[in-house]
């Protein structure tokens, strides 16, 4: 059972990390694409 219990929560910090990862990758474009907006609405 312990075995188990190692593996489910390796899996659920390989899941976390990989969620993050999307996240931050999202916000980088969502960032750029913030930035490439304004600056078309001034110049």
């Amino acid at each position: 059972m312990t075995e188990v219990f190692t593996i489910d929560m390796l899996l659920s910090v390989i899941w976390d990390r990989e969620y993050q990862d999307q996240r931050l990758e999202a916000d980088a474009i969502t960032h750029v694409a913030w930035h490439l907006r304004g600056r078309r609405a001034r110049g």
